[in-house]
């Protein structure tokens, strides 16, 4: 009897939230912020409006940094697969610049970015 009322709980809630979500949009203001017809954010307030376009801006700037440091990283995989250990260097000088411009930038942390030369460098020195 309690697991049907657990269930019988957790769908009432769900129906909450739900049912919330709708009035927001029905009601559409929540701080500054207005909702349109399919549901996205329209800014009402100067500020909120100016931190979307930053937001966008950035996350299209970390979006094409990331596909950068994947590219090379790529490269380097492609390298290291061939054998080619002079091909791999370059490579991995290549990769090693432009992930830590990543870094420098913010798109990566520290450790991560460290993390991501290191393993590229333990495969390059792999080759034989």
């Amino acid at each position: 009897m309690e697991m049907k009322n657990r269930g019988k709980r957790r769908s009432n809630k769900r129906l909450f939230y739900q049912n919330l979500l709708t009035r927001l949009l029905e009601s559409s203001r929540i701080h500054g912020y207005v909702f349109g017809k399919g549901g996205e954010i329209m800014a009402n307030i100067k500020s909120a409006k100016k931190r979307i376009e930053v937001s966008r801006r950035n996350a299209e700037r970390n979006k094409a940094i990331r596909s950068g440091v994947k590219t090379a990283i790529k490269k380097v995989d492609a390298a290291v697969a061939e054998g080619n250990k002079e091909a791999a260097q370059a490579a991995l000088l290549n990769a090693t610049s432009i992930i830590d411009k990543a870094c420098t930038k913010g798109v990566y942390h520290k450790n991560n970015a460290s993390r991501k030369v290191s393993r590229l460098a333990k495969a390059v020195n792999g080759i034989n």
